[in-house]
Formats: C-alpha cells, sequence, structure tokens
C-alpha cells in the first residue's frame, strides 16, 4: 500500500527530496521482508517475479510450474494466489496456455477461498467458457455470501446467455447492498439496456 501511495504521489509532484527519502526506506523494509518472509514460510517471493517474466517470455510449462508453487504455499493469501490467475489471464494470449491452464485448475480444488474463486470465473468469463465462468462465480457466493464482485460476475454471465431479467435482478441485488459501488450501476444499466429500457440504463449510468 506504501508503495502504491508512493508512486501516485511521485506522478503527482515528481521525484521531491522528501519522496527520494522516502522510496530509500520503502526499499530498505522490502528487502528486509523478503528475507524474513522466506525464513518463515519456506516461500521466495522472488517466485513471483520469476512467474511474470515465465510468462511474458511465453515459456508457458515453468511458468505452471510457478504458479503451483504459488498455490501450494499455504502460508501466501488467497489474494496472492488470485493475482497469479489475474496476471496468467492478462499475459497469456496463446490458445496452447489455456489449455495448459485448464489441466492445472483440477490441482486447485478444491477451491475454499472466494478470492480465488472469482479470478477463475473472470478468467472463463473472458474466455466466454461460460460454464466455467458460472461454475466458479457460484462458488465464490457459496463461499461468501453476497459478495459484490461475485453478484456482478454471475450477471454478467446471465447477460452472455441472454438471460437478462435474470442478470439484472442480480445486478439490483448488488446495487441494493453496495450502493457506493459505481461498478454495480453500470452492470445494472446493462441490464435495462438489453431489455429495451434505456431511459432506466441513462439514469442509472448517470446516478453511477
Amino acid at each position: 500500500q506504501a508503495d502504491v501511495l508512493l508512486s501516485s504521489l511521485i506522478d503527482s509532484l515528481g521525484q521531491t527530496p522528501e519522496l527520494i527519502v522516502i522510496n530509500n526506506e520503502l526499499k530498505k523494509k522490502r528487502a528486509q521482508n523478503i528475507q524474513t518472509y522466506a525464513i518463515q514460510t519456506g516461500f521466495e517471493p522472488m517466485e513471483q517475479v520469476r512467474y511474470l517474466e515465465l510468462l511474458k517470455k511465453g515459456a508457458i510449462k515453468k511458468a505452471l510450474v510457478s504458479l503451483k508453487k504459488i498455490f501450494d504455499t499455504g502460508a501466501l493469501s488467497p489474494e496472492v494466489k488470485a493475482q497469479a490467475i489475474d496476471s496468467f489471464a492478462a499475459q497469456s494470449i496463446d490458445e496452447q496456455y489455456h489449455e495448459s491452464f485448464n489441466l492445472l485448475i483440477p490441482q486447485l480444488e478444491p477451491i475454499v477461498d472466494s478470492e480465488i474463486a472469482l479470478a477463475l470465473a473472470s478468467y472463463f468469463l473472458d474466455r466466454m467458457v461460460i460454464d466455467q465462468a458460472q461454475k466458479f462465480a457460484q462458488t465464490a457466493l457459496k463461499l461468501e455470501e453476497n459478495n459484490n464482485e461475485g453478484l456482478l460476475l454471475l450477471a454478467s454471465i446471465y447477460y452472455s446467455k441472454e438471460n437478462y431479467q435474470k442478470g439484472l435482478e442480480l445486478a439490483e441485488l448488488a446495487l441494493a447492498l453496495y450502493p457506493a459501488s459505481p461498478m454495480c450501476y453500470v452492470i445494472v444499466a446493462k441490464g435495462h439496456r438489453y431489455l429495451g429500457n434505456l431511459a432506466l440504463a441513462e439514469v442509472q449510468i448517470l446516478a453511477g
């Protein structure tokens, strides 16, 4: 979080002397944390960096071995594991990647964290593998009832199946639970647009 905030400040203010000092302190703490983390968990955080590099190079077999290590490390948070899936989806465009990834998924199950289930649902929805996307979205909602992202993903899945009314109902439920989320308004607006309610769609977009 400190890194993200610092990056935002540098973008806004430039490299001021104060920010340079903070950046140097963060570098020291980052190095200390990596060493401590590796000792405590037996997992080298640089594995994640190596994983991304392998994806970029197209070394898919080695990348999948690295991804399996990430998933097998119990000390890593579900968020980190979900990010690993997101990285795979973002970096890989060759269909061979997806076939190889599909072979890995049974080894990741049973899915016990909603973040991982959501990442998998999003991955399959992007590729229009609707049955798999729906399966993991529903798994996420079983693990965390009324999860915002899960409701919106499932709504989008129903839209893709042309079941617009069901999708809209899920989107409206998400909006009722999370009225501060702009994306809820967007997905509700999509439902109204699909159903031909353009005036209602516009209202939702403006509200969002």
